[in-house]
């Protein structure tokens, strides 16, 4: 339920209930010098119980992370989940991987990258891995819950979006995941940055995967689309671009162009999922720098959270099952 209608909803029961009351007990209209104070407190006193009552349930986040192959999408999904995981210093949220598979597979990945080997690229063979967290996003008055997966499909998935007919789509697991996600992450490789023709051919099949979603979700023209789009510059520490990520946007200023007219939420980051690399292999004491940034502001973002299951390949059994911090 949309937190703008559950608020709207509460007061209006809230005041509704408190007429209704007086009316009965005194037989008579009430006086608003008199009860108006009264009046105001009960009505807080509901939202505020009505907010926690909504906020204390889990809610369901799928999160859909669009890259070609080799574009640093699996290294970056596990640093993002071992890292929050490991920093005292990331206080904005509490973050821990969900079931045996993601846990094994996180500490499978960061002890391939801790000896000093990349990660195995996803394949078609092995198309995808869903991997699973709780988080609890820290708030001002309750905090909030979601049972998190982010489906790490295999790049050539990301370029049947945007070459393959709509009809062959439909039928493409991947798209229909990408379909009803809540939040989109699309992947850029910085090292193909200094390649013309390869940052341009990206950046178009980019632009036209987002054309897909757009369309099959129905956004009308006239209209920007809700779900919250982060464009995410993997590898960012070639040339130290994580510190002037103004200057990544002047490079693919067509998405950029596109992203910020279409999407009402959008934003950008700069990351480097590893620190910074020297000698092509990851380095011995791994820094990563605004990992953590693109969840965290997505989550913030969010528009339609949703407590069921029904799009995600979560089973809903788990959602009860959730033991929180």
């Amino acid at each position: 339920m949309n937190n703008k209608i559950f608020t709207i909803t509460a007061v209006i029961t809230a005041i509704a209930s408190v007429i209704i009351t007086f009316t009965i007990v005194t037989g008579r209209y009430f006086n608003l010098s008199v009860i108006l104070p009264f009046f105001t407190v009960i009505v807080a006193l509901f939202f505020l119980f009505a907010l926690y009552i909504y906020r204390s349930k889990p809610s369901t986040v799928n999160i859909s992370i669009l890259g070609f192959p080799q574009s640093g999408k699996t290294v970056f999904l596990t640093m993002l989940y071992y890292f929050i995981n490991t920093q005292k210093s990331i206080n904005e949220i509490l973050f821990i991987p969900k079931g045996r598979e993601s846990i094994e597979k996180v500490a499978e990945n960061m002890t391939l990258l801790q000896k000093g080997e990349w990660l195995p690229r996803t394949t078609i063979a092995n198309p995808v891995f869903f991997f699973r967290a709780i988080a609890v996003l820290k708030r001002v008055f309750f905090n909030s819950k979601y049972l998190i997966e982010i489906g790490d499909f295999a790049g050539e998935e990301t370029q049947n979006i945007s070459e393959y007919d709509k009809k062959w789509l439909h039928k493409n697991e991947y798209f229909k995941y990408v379909i009803y996600s809540d939040i989109i992450w699309l992947a850029f490789d910085c090292s193909i940055l200094k390649d013309y023709e390869d940052r341009v051919e990206c950046e178009n099949k980019f632009i036209s995967a987002l054309q897909m979603i757009m369309d099959e979700k129905g956004v009308k023209i006239e209209k920007k689309m809700r779900t919250p789009v982060c464009l995410l510059f993997l590898k960012a520490d070639i040339n130290n671009y994580y510190e002037y990520p103004k200057d990544l946007l002047l490079q693919v200023g067509h998405l950029y162009n596109f992203c910020t007219k279409h999407f009402e939420c959008f934003n950008y980051f700069a990351i480097s999922s590893v620190g910074k690399v020297y000698e092509d292999v990851p380095p011995k004491e791994m820094e990563p720098i605004n990992v953590e940034k693109p969840l965290i502001w997505s989550l913030k973002n969010m528009r339609n959270v949703h407590v069921n299951t029904s799009h995600s390949t979560l089973r809903k059994g788990e959602i009860n099952n959730i033991e929180y911090f």
